[in-house]
């Protein structure tokens, strides 16, 4: 995950054409599935695909996004000679045992007006959840995430619908379940889920969200009662809606 600047985004006058990236920031994420053999200690042959996407997690509009689909052949070489299956013992928890924990999470973000051009809301929200930690790396997650967006609830009073309250139409709710992946203090977080509730103009299938947390001290020494700051995108079914910075725990 890194971010992207470009020089050629939309523009009514100068490049109405380009309708799929509507800022110069954005971010890439680049994913990759590979099948990998032993050539040596040091060495490994690879075969797999790669996913490259590009957008700017609704922050404004057009935010069609850039999907890179590829498939890649190659040879890694690594300096240590040291089995991967030998992390467990490195990471000094040998005699690792499953451990469940209670978290929570704040985040706040920004959120693109419905129409090109317009300013821009605040998207808030809250998870709570449970997980359990099945090795030095590995950490299920399963909870309930909260929303509110600001762009929906604009638009609901914008346009007058009495029949329906702003800010319970621009609200929503899921349930999910996925991994953090740790190394040291950062952890990649994939999630995903079905949706409790959909914000009024919504008609979404499956919820995903993908981010990267750092805690305050090594996970692997520390699991618990470490508190994190995560940057995550939350969208539906590879289709961001928002972009936001969060606060966490783990009890």
């Amino acid at each position: 995950i890194s971010f992207v600047y470009l020089t050629r985004i939309f523009d009514r006058v100068d490049n109405p054409q380009n309708n799929v990236l509507g800022t110069r920031f954005n971010n890439i994420t680049y994913l990759q599935l590979a099948l990998q053999y032993d050539l040596s200690k040091k060495t490994q042959a690879e075969l797999g695909i790669s996913a490259v996407h590009i957008s700017n997690a609704n922050t404004g509009n057009p935010n069609l996004g850039a999907n890179i689909p590829g498939v890649f052949v190659g040879v890694r070489w690594r300096n240590s000679s040291e089995n991967i299956s030998n992390l467990k013992k490195a990471s000094g928890r040998s005699d690792f045992s499953t451990q469940w924990g209670l978290g929570i999470r704040i985040g706040a973000g920004r959120v693109a007006n419905l129409r090109a051009g317009g300013p821009r809301y605040g998207a808030y929200s809250l998870a709570i959840f449970g997980t359990m930690q099945t090795s030095p790396t590995l950490r299920w997650v399963m909870g309930v995430k909260g929303y509110q967006l600001g762009n929906i609830q604009a638009f609901i009073e914008d346009q007058d619908i009495v029949e329906l309250d702003a800010w319970q139409g621009s609200t929503g709710a899921v349930w999910y379940g996925g991994i953090d992946w740790m190394l040291g203090r950062f952890a990649l977080a994939v999630y995903m889920g079905p949706y409790l509730k959909e914000p009024y103009l919504s008609s979404n299938n499956l919820y995903t969200q993908l981010g990267v947390q750092w805690h305050l001290w090594n996970q692997q020494h520390k699991p618990k009662w470490n508190p994190f700051i995560g940057l995550y995108v939350h969208a539906h079914s590879g289709q961001a809606d928002f972009g936001e910075l969060a606060l966490g725990i783990i009890f």
